[in-house]
């Protein structure tokens, strides 16, 4: 969900108020939390907002472009589990040169297109259909996943971008379902924005409408609320996941008929590019890492997640923060 001040983007934040925020490439976030603000945000213009748990929407660089998928496979996915193996930490990156100083532990990473833009190491690479201007370029190399990649995303924070559940749910057959099908790639939901319960609210809408789709997890983004401390944002955020995600993910079936697994694609901090130039502290991005990584790691419902967000500009994974996430990462 966030970029940082490159294309459009739109950013909800987890308190009194949120903005919208241009992602730095080809993604934007909003949160739901308590109060909830919604953005919405055009090319390099700040949105409006609602109060929510916090929506990011910084990324760096613009991801690649829909073109082919990185060369060679990189392991396969096991459809019925939701997972892809390994670690469920991932990475969110712009820059996949910036990957190999995290080593070898992270099992995939995304950079909200759908080519890799370079080597990304032992971390398997999964492609996202952005938007709906990338659906001609997708369709043209969907066919190239099989093998290639893990599992594949859904349109980025549709919620905020214009897309109805009704349209992607009409789309998927198509961009998904008939080019992936026999294949062992997961194929995973769009990635709504926690923004005021209409992310939420659009997960439900586009699954039960979807249930034909072969839909294997429900992708979802979430960030926190600045002006709350890191213990508030993490029980936030734990409670969206539990209280709220989960009892809609378990009312579907994978593409098996297992129960649907999540995958948190992004959750964090709004960059301060996005957000008026506030930060974060190290500290508490370490603490909310510290105090919701453990959750998630023994969570039955979440199959992956990815902290926003590897990179080397302020409220990104760096120092300390870094760190905390190597450390928890599971």
């Amino acid at each position: 969900m966030a970029y940082k001040l490159a294309t459009l983007g739109l950013v909800s934040l987890i308190a009194p108020t949120v903005l919208a925020v241009p992602h730095g490439g080809q993604h934007m976030h909003l949160h739901e939390g308590r109060a909830e603000v919604t953005v919405t945000v055009t090319a390099g213009a700040p949105a409006a907002a609602t109060p929510a748990a916090a929506a990011p929407a910084a990324h760096k660089a613009a991801a690649p472009a829909a073109a082919k998928v990185a060369a060679k496979p990189k392991g396969s996915s096991s459809k019925s589990s939701g997972s892809i193996g390994g670690t469920k930490a991932g990475l969110a990156y712009n820059d996949p040169s910036l990957l190999s100083s995290y080593g070898s532990k992270y099992s995939w990473c995304w950079n909200w297109g759908a080519s890799s833009g370079g080597d990304t190491g032992s971390a398997k690479y999964v492609p996202m259909l952005k938007d709906q201007a990338s659906e001609g370029a997708w369709s043209g190399m969907v066919g190239s996943i099989k093998g290639s990649a893990p599992a594949v995303l859904g349109y980025n924070e549709p919620d905020v971008n214009g897309i109805s559940a009704s349209y992607a749910a009409s789309r998927y057959p198509d961009l998904m379902t008939t080019p992936l099908g026999g294949s062992d790639v997961l194929i995973g939901s769009p990635g709504p924005t926690s923004s005021a319960g209409s992310g939420s609210q659009w997960l439900d809408e586009f699954l039960g409408s979807c249930t034909s789709c072969g839909v294997d997890f429900a992708q979802v983004h979430w960030y926190a609320n600045k002006d709350q401390s890191a213990e508030a944002n993490a029980d936030a955020f734990k409670s969206y996941i539990s209280d709220t995600i989960t009892p809609i993910v378990n009312k579907y079936k994978d593409s098996k008929g297992a129960p649907m697994k999540i995958w948190v694609t992004e959750f964090g901090y709004v960059p301060p590019a996005n957000d008026g130039g506030r930060a974060t502290s190290p500290a508490d991005q370490a603490t909310f890492i510290e105090q919701t990584l453990p959750f998630l790691n023994g969570a039955e419902s979440v199959a992956q997640y990815a902290f926003f967000m590897v990179g080397n500009d302020a409220g990104d994974m760096t120092g300390s923060v870094k760190s905390a996430y190597m450390a928890a990462s599971g």
